[in-house]
């Protein structure tokens, strides 16, 4: 199985070159699984449901989010209404 992992989609620069260039990648390299870290890609800082929904349209398996999730409003509860965004837990 081949996995993808994307980190740190900035704000729609970020988004801008997925959409043209990871149905591309995915095809090249035989890959199975397309995990992008979305927690960024809303203006550089934060996530929306609108950026959520167009990730996950170019292609993403599963978002994962981090603490800039929640430095806009709109954010919030993104994780709980949406299936496949996962936040990463810190073990210390």
């Amino acid at each position: 199985m081949n996995i993808l992992f994307i980190g740190d989609v900035v704000g729609r620069p970020g988004r801008n070159y997925l959409s043209t260039n990871l149905s591309r990648l995915v095809e090249e390299n035989n890959i199975d699984f397309v995990i992008i870290n979305g927690e960024n890609s809303a203006g550089g800082v934060g996530i929306t449901r609108s950026t959520y929904d167009e990730l996950l349209s170019m292609g993403a398996d599963i978002i994962t989010l981090g603490n800039h999730t929640w430095a806009k409003k709109r954010s919030v509860g993104i994780h709980r209404r949406r299936r496949k965004a996962y936040q990463a837990c810190k073990l210390s």
